[in-house]
């Protein structure tokens, strides 16, 4: 089993109730309701507005890191690591969450560590109905068509 261990260091995040849905398993933030991320001081709270909202993870490589390099078509509001040990001896990777005013969005990542054949950089382009994820190093011409956009 997999277990991460998660260290918060960053204010609490409100969600307006509109923006909420009651799913199977309790109650999501609903995909296809904007909102708008604000900075109290204390906390974060996410209102209703015109900007699309994601929380981006990157997986590190065994005893490696991960992060967020540029993001195109948004921006960073709150980035977190993730521990995947309680002192972070087997990996750090990012967590973020990010506010766009467009879609697609384009975020370059890169990694470090005991990758397995896996990719050290890529893309993460997501799209109003799908999401991409891709390494430099796997050829894909959807995603290829995509880029030149």
């Amino acid at each position: 089993m997999n277990f991460l261990w998660i260290i918060i260091k960053v204010k609490k995040i409100w969600v307006n109730k509109n923006l909420v849905e009651k799913d199977k398993d309790g109650y999501i933030i609903s995909p296809n309701k904007c909102g708008k991320i604000v900075d109290t001081g204390k906390n974060f709270v996410i209102k209703p507005g015109n900007n699309h909202i994601f929380v981006v993870y990157i997986e590190e490589g065994y005893r490696g890191y991960s992060e967020i390099t540029k993001i195109e078509g948004g921006k960073k509001i709150v980035e977190e690591h993730v521990y995947a040990s309680q002192r972070g001896v087997l990996g750090i990777g990012e967590c973020s969450l990010i506010e766009a005013n467009k879609i697609p969005v384009k975020i370059h990542w890169k990694r470090d560590g005991r990758l397995y054949g896996g990719a050290n950089e890529g893309i993460l382009i997501i799209e109003k109905e799908r999401c991409y994820n891709r390494g430099f190093d796997e050829p894909d011409e959807e995603v290829e068509e995509l880029l030149k956009n």
